[in-house]
C-alpha cells in the first residue's frame, strides 16, 4: 500500500511551520470582517475566480465550510508574530492520482511582495510530498501577477 493510499482513509489536521509564518486549516472562526474584506479586492477575486464584488462574514463562513479538509483543503497563512491570517492556500487533491492543485492568495495588502511566498513555499511543498505522500503539485498564478511569475522563473523555484 502506498503512502497516498493510506492517507485517503485518514484525516490529517494540518499545521505547517515556516519561516515567520505557519499554515493551518481555516475554520469558521476565521470568518472575520478583516478576512472577508480580502474578497473585495479585485486581485483576490480574480485569483480564485470569484465574481462577486464582496463577501459578508456569513458568506465567508459558508465559503470556508465548502472545504472538506480532505480533498478540498483551505489553509490559512498566519504571521507567527501576530497570529493574524495574512492569506490562504486553496488545495484540490486527487488522492487516486496523487496530485494537488494549489492556489495561494495573500489577502493582506501590506504582506504582498514581502517574501511570504518564498517563506512558506518550502514548508508547504514538504507537507504536500513528505507528509501527505502526494506525487504531483501544480500551482496556478495569474499572468498579471508579475511577482509570482518572477518567483516561479527564478533559480531554485519549485
Amino acid at each position: 500500500m502506498s503512502v497516498s493510499q493510506a492517507v485517503v482513509g485518514m484525516r490529517r489536521v494540518a499545521f505547517i511551520a515556516a519561516r515567520n509564518f505557519y499554515m493551518r486549516e481555516m475554520s469558521a472562526t476565521d470568518a472575520s470582517e478583516r478576512v472577508a474584506s480580502w474578497f473585495s479586492q479585485p486581485e483576490v477575486r480574480a485569483g480564485i475566480n470569484l465574481r462577486k464584488a464582496s463577501m459578508t462574514t456569513q458568506e465567508l463562513e459558508a465559503y470556508i465550510g465548502r472545504f472538506d479538509q480532505h480533498s478540498r483543503v483551505l489553509l490559512a497563512i498566519v504571521d507567527q508574530h501576530t497570529d493574524l491570517p495574512v492569506g490562504f492556500i486553496d488545495m484540490d487533491i486527487d488522492w487516486k492520482v496523487g496530485r494537488c492543485l494549489a492556489s495561494m492568495v495573500i489577502g493582506e495588502e501590506e504582506y504582498r511582495n514581502t517574501g511570504v511566498t518564498t517563506a512558506v513555499s518550502p514548508a508547504f511543498r514538504a507537507y504536500v510530498f513528505a507528509t501527505l505522500g502526494l506525487k504531483i503539485l501544480t500551482a496556478t498564478a495569474l499572468a498579471t501577477n508579475v511577482a509570482v511569475a518572477r518567483y516561479l522563473k527564478s533559480p531554485g523555484a519549485p
